[in-house]
């Protein structure tokens, strides 16, 4: 844990100070350049990686798990000049298998700080890489599939287990979105922003998985690592000058 926190503040540190760096350069430019800001409502497909929990919890009889899932979201941007910078936030929509006289679903989301920079931008149209710091965690619960009353759950509380296990996450991305401008002032100008967003997420350490806060050994790894997809849908509004957006 104490690799994963130096290095997430590293990193952190790292992006901090290209940010200041690059306000500093953009300073002048922004007198007659433009800026803005975005947010979206996301909804995509990702793949995530469950081979190991799918493996050991179809070992032991409970079913596989696909590693496709629809995940729903948000997020924004302001615009400085070309560069970007942001947050989103995700969860997938939980997916349950049934087996015997269990149910068991995995359910999740995580979060992220990104920065980007624009390569092209052109008639409202902005495209961008970003990358991302940030963390998520997936939940995995088994219940037992009957009729239960209260009185019977408190004279025999085991009947279903949660555990959760999170990480570090580095996310990279590759982002066009357009806006249709709909309000036009002397200086300022916005309306509805859509786009599409690919990418991939980096979960680069393995994490244990706890129950109700206690430590549980030798579990599978399951993380938000892999690619997806999302597409944007929201608003945004774009200035030029040094008129705040």
């Amino acid at each position: 844990m104490k690799l994963k926190t130096f290095l997430f503040f590293l990193i952190l540190q790292i992006l901090v100070f290209f940010v200041a760096k690059h306000a500093d350069a953009e300073e002048i430019k922004l007198k007659t350049g433009e800026h803005g800001c975005r947010g979206f409502f996301m909804f995509g497909a990702r793949i995530i990686d469950l081979e190991n929990l799918s493996s050991a919890l179809e070992r032991k009889g409970y079913g596989k798990f696909s590693d496709k899932f629809i995940s729903l979201g948000g997020g924004g941007c302001g615009i400085i000049g070309k560069l970007i910078v942001g947050g989103e936030g995700h969860g997938i929509i939980e997916k349950s298998v049934y087996n015997g006289d269990f149910k068991t679903s995995i359910r999740g989301g995580y979060g992220l700080f990104d920065i980007g920079y624009q390569i092209y931008s052109k008639n409202y149209m902005n495209i961008y890489p970003m990358i991302g710091i940030g963390g998520g965690g997936i939940n995995l619960r088994i219940v037992e599939r009957k009729d239960q009353s209260f009185d019977e759950i408190i004279e025999n509380p085991r009947r279903g287990s949660e555990l959760a296990t999170d990480g570090f996450l580095l996310n990279f991305s590759f982002t066009i979105d357009n806006l249709m401008k709909i309000k036009e002032g002397r200086r300022c100008e916005g309306g509805l922003a859509y786009g599409i967003r690919i990418g991939y997420l980096l979960a680069p350490f393995k994490t244990d998985w706890k129950i109700y806060g206690m430590e549980v050994n030798n579990g599978p790894r399951a993380s938000f690592q892999g690619p997806y997809v999302v597409i944007l849908i929201g608003g945004g509004g774009s200035c030029k000058g040094l008129n705040r957006f």
